[in-house]
């Protein structure tokens, strides 16, 4: 069976699984890979035993990495350490500034905890902003898309969040490589995104937003109604954020300054290690947030991290079997010399790919991983740096959040949105902020 029709057939599998019976995208990508390889004329004991490599390799790479940065957001979500930036950021930013303090306060909070988590956590700020707001409907709208632009650029491109980390993994790309660039598109792409909410938002009239939820938007919350003594310092809410990101950029720029055999270099290569890093930041937080969360409040937070890093641990690991796959299969291979063929520029086709699985699944990490595994073979082919296919998947992973996101209808459901103005504010943000992220890729792409 040519290859090109395998891959087709593999790809049809996994919507059909994630879309049709709306299973986990863990099954669909198992079961897509499992299809490959089967259709490719691989032995099936040879595609089990791939695949079981694939997985293990993915799992001893990035599993740890992944299962601490998710315990460390839990731990800055449940301390309350993410209202406590959002008002110190909004703070200094001035009333009259309110939408690009949110779009920020969403760019940094969003690092270390899933942007659906801090949505609920961050509306009722938005709501209290937009309250004291002449037009308070229009606020709402203008600020809560700012806020969205910022959550979503770096859960997509910044790592430790999985989705990126797992991402640069797969594509061999130092870690602290991928925050340095990740971090400056996701930048451009919050800038863009706030730029839709401030000067096109926030012009219209209140008319032209509708709400479901009325009493929310009328009567707003309150941000009294949690007290700021059950808030940390800012000094206590930052340091454990801050802390990895350090030592891990520390560590990329040592090798970049002293070169791999200067024994400064042996200490920032461990204490700069994407696990102990993170390891370090939970250890911090632990002993920051002691008084408050108690011993049974640390095990318990603990706990919960572990629980919801598992499923993002599967995923990721699956796609790292659908990666081993096509290469073992050759599908891979034949693939990266067809696509390379194709006349359009190559920036483009990692951006598609995520494109095309994000519109029609609706997970930015699963489109993610997704275009990364299948780029990852055509690397050398496509005659780009593995950077900037990682920043123009990103940029495809995160084109439009719409009615098959969740985020979406945790976006629109605390704001009080119905449908069409969640698809007129989020949705349409989206694709105006990707715009300005691949923008900045390509410009990028001409140095890397």
């Amino acid at each position: 069976m040519p290859y090109g029709l395998v891959f087709i057939i593999g790809i049809l599998v996994l919507l059909f699984f994630i879309v049709k019976l709306k299973t986990n995208a863990f099954i669909g990508l198992l079961a897509a890979t499992f299809t490959i390889g089967a259709c490719s004329g691989m032995q099936l004991t040879k595609v089990v035993s791939t695949i079981s490599e694939g997985f293990g390799g993915t799992v001893a790479s990035i599993g740890l990495v992944i299962i601490f940065g998710t315990i460390l957001g839990k731990y800055l979500e449940v301390t309350n350490s993410t209202d406590r930036m959002a008002l110190s950021i909004v703070g200094a930013f001035g009333e009259s500034n309110t939408t690009l303090a949110m779009a920020i306060a969403g760019y940094i909070i969003s690092i270390p905890v899933f942007s659906d988590s801090a949505m609920v956590v961050l509306a009722p700020l938005v709501l209290a902003l937009a309250a004291k707001n002449k037009k308070p409907r229009v606020a709402v709208a203008a600020l809560g898309t700012s806020l969205a632009a910022g959550l979503l650029s770096t859960n997509v491109f910044f790592p430790p969040t999985p989705g990126p980390l797992a991402a640069a993994g797969m594509l061999n790309i130092d870690i602290g490589q991928a925050m340095l660039f990740g971090g400056l598109v996701a930048m451009v792409r919050t800038l863009f995104g706030w730029g839709y909410a401030k000067f096109y938002l926030g012009k219209k009239a209140e008319d032209w937003f509708t709400y479901e939820n009325q009493e929310m938007i009328e009567a707003a919350f309150n941000i009294n109604n949690k007290e700021e003594k059950t808030m940390p310092s800012l000094w206590g809410a930052l340091f454990p954020l801050l802390l990895p990101l350090v030592l891990i950029l520390f560590n990329t720029f040592s090798k970049m300054i002293f070169g791999g055999d200067s024994p400064v270099v042996a200490i920032t290569a461990f204490i700069g290690d994407p696990t102990i890093a993170l390891v370090l930041g939970c250890v911090s937080a632990m002993i920051i947030h002691r008084k408050e969360l108690k011993q049974d409040g640390i095990l318990s937070t603990l706990s919960l991290g572990i629980k919801e890093s598992g499923s993002i641990v599967f995923i990721v690991s699956a796609g790292g079997a659908l990666g081993s796959v096509l290469k073992a299969s050759g599908v891979g291979t034949s693939l990266a010399e067809s696509i390379a063929s194709l006349p359009i520029p190559t920036l483009l086709i990692p951006f598609l790919i995520g494109a095309t699985i994000k519109m029609i699944n609706g997970s930015g990490t699963t489109a993610l991983i997704t275009a990364v595994t299948i780029c990852e073979p055509m690397v050398a082919a496509l005659g780009i740096s593995p950077i900037t296919v990682f920043l123009a998947a990103c940029c495809g992973a995160s084109i439009c959040s719409h009615i098959n996101d969740s985020f979406f209808w945790v976006y629109s459901g605390n704001l009080g949105m119905d449908m069409k103005t969640g698809l007129k504010t989020l949705s349409i943000s989206n694709i105006v902020s990707t715009v300005g992220a691949l923008i900045a890729t390509f410009m990028l792409g001409l140095f890397l």
